[in-house]
């Protein structure tokens, strides 16, 4: 039995040979080898003409300046009452909260309501507004804004508010604001499909203005719109 258990751990600690044609033991395949070029891929061409097309859209855009659009927008700061319908003598709670806005200079347009409101009969052609959302201004008691790089606050003046359409106009009687800061051209109709946009803006989560590019990834015309964001 000794002799037998000696054998066996002889055995087992000696080396085997390597055979890799034996069984059990497969040698390493070689590269796999494919027929035919790459160069004779119809889909090739076309995606090397989409690749140009790529290069050329960016190449275009080189000349691209957003300093303009960042110089326009305003960080809006509003100080908020919020009513009491259960008490509505007493004053509300008070809240604090910011937005986004944009200075343009409206286009020219014709009042066919004689018994317009007299502060949008104010905002006339020419008229200098900042454009920014009416759930931001909502329930104001102050409105305040900021120009983009600039640490001054100036008030604004609400002119006009439009809950169906989520707009309202700002106004800031002081010259010192509008020294510098480039109007923006408002354009009609809609944008096209896939076109590529920058959105400017001061968003929550930090107090510089923010810049993020896209592209127009849907068109929707319905009704009435609350609480979407310019």
């Amino acid at each position: 039995f000794v002799d037998e258990f000696e054998s066996d751990r002889r055995r087992r600690s000696s080396p085997m040979p390597f055979n890799p044609s034996g069984s059990g033991i497969q040698p390493r395949p070689g590269p796999l080898q494919l027929d035919g070029s790459i160069d004779d891929w119809d889909g090739w061409h076309s995606m090397a003409g989409q690749m140009n097309a790529h290069d050329l859209r960016h190449a275009a855009q080189e000349g691209f300046d957003p300093e303009p659009m960042i110089k326009a927008c305003v960080k809006v700061f509003v100080t908020q009452v919020t009513p009491s319908y259960s008490l509505p003598w007493a004053r509300g709670e008070e809240t604090r909260s910011t937005g986004s806005g944009f200075v343009v200079e409206l286009p020219s347009f014709e009042l066919t309501n004689e018994t317009v409101h007299s502060n949008a009969a104010g905002a006339a052609a020419g008229c200098r507004c900042i454009v920014t959302n009416a759930h931001v201004v909502e329930n104001f008691s102050l409105v305040q804004v900021r120009p983009a790089g600039s640490a001054k606050k100036y008030v604004a003046r609400v002119m006009v508010i439009g809950h169906d359409c989520d707009l309202a106009l700002l106004h800031v009687e002081d010259e010192a604001f509008w020294d510098g800061l480039p109007l923006v051209a408002l354009r009609s109709g809609l944008p096209r499909l896939a076109s590529e946009v920058v959105a400017v803006g001061f968003p929550v989560g930090g107090d510089d203005v923010s810049a993020t590019r896209g592209v127009v990834s849907r068109i929707l015309v319905g009704g009435l719109t609350d609480n979407l964001c310019v």
